[in-house]
């Protein structure tokens, strides 16, 4: 039965969002264990196998837990992150005219009362609660956590604390901002936090509460490992979609984080814009 919309925003559904790909280890280690430990649960667990050959292994690991409500598909979008995401949120567009999306890449973690945390600071026309995140790479915490408020130019040159894991918005936001962009390589988070800012009336808050573990490994073939190529794809399709809104300032700020973190120089960046 499709939910209809309610008088308040607490009653709303809430739809957890898991994008699975080819690293079976991972769901075991973090994902189902971050899912099973939830003090808040879910009306609905969508979990979208972006696979490219282990779709028999993720069908048995998330059905073997025996997690509540659980709905599995296939990406039938462009394969990666945004097509497998918009699959969700179109399923979950049959399912209700409104509703809290929430989104766990499968090799993070959340906490215990994430759900919790991010579900009591909900209220009327809110549209986002965004939680802290702690990056740990090879085990090891590597940064604090920023709790201050965005802004559209922040994301323009960086991601200051805004990724997948994270992501708690209304199914009515996502729809008006377009959803995830399918076109970019990466820079998902960002691109998407700019067009929901950009909304008329858009609102948020920050639990100011860390409740997600993103992890990264040293050897993993990761889109924020150094001169990865596909990082160098993403970045080129970001500037040309938001050099626009840029001041000088920003741009030079965008070519320095870009060269910092990834090693890329401005002439890799900009060399095949017309």
């Amino acid at each position: 039965m499709k939910f209809t919309k309610t008088e308040s925003i607490k009653e709303l559904p809430l739809y957890v969002v898991v994008t699975a790909t080819d690293r079976s280890n991972f769901h075991l280690k973090r994902t189902i264990p971050s899912l099973l430990r939830q003090s808040k649960k879910w009306d609905n667990l969508i979990v979208v196998d972006d696979s490219t050959h282990s779709s028999a292994n993720i069908k048995d690991n998330f059905l073997s837990a025996n997690l509540p409500s659980l709905k599995l598909l296939e990406n039938k979008k462009l394969k990666g992150a945004a097509g497998a995401w918009n699959t969700a949120i179109d399923y979950i567009n049959e399912l209700s005219d409104d509703g809290w999306v929430a989104i766990l890449d499968d090799d993070d973690e959340w906490t215990t009362d994430h759900l919790e945390s991010c579900l009591k600071l909900t209220e009327n026309n809110l549209d986002a609660v965004i939680s802290s995140i702690i990056t740990i790479v090879d085990g090891v915490p590597s940064s604090i956590p920023f709790n201050g408020r965005f802004t559209i130019e922040d994301f323009l040159y960086r991601n200051p604390g805004w990724q997948g894991s994270n992501t708690f918005v209304r199914l009515g936001a996502l729809n008006k901002a377009g959803k995830f962009d399918e076109n970019l390589v990466c820079t998902h988070d960002r691109d998407l936090a700019i067009r929901l800012l950009e909304l008329k009336d858009f609102t948020y808050v920050r639990t100011g509460t860390t409740t997600v573990k993103y992890h990264i490994g040293s050897n993993d073939p990761a889109f924020t490992r150094r001169l990865n190529p596909q990082k160098l794809s993403g970045l080129r399709t970001f500037w040309i979609k938001h050099n626009s809104k840029m001041t000088e300032d920003i741009k030079q700020r965008f070519f320095k984080h870009a060269f910092e973190m990834f090693g890329f120089h401005t002439h890799q960046i900009i060399e095949n814009e017309s």
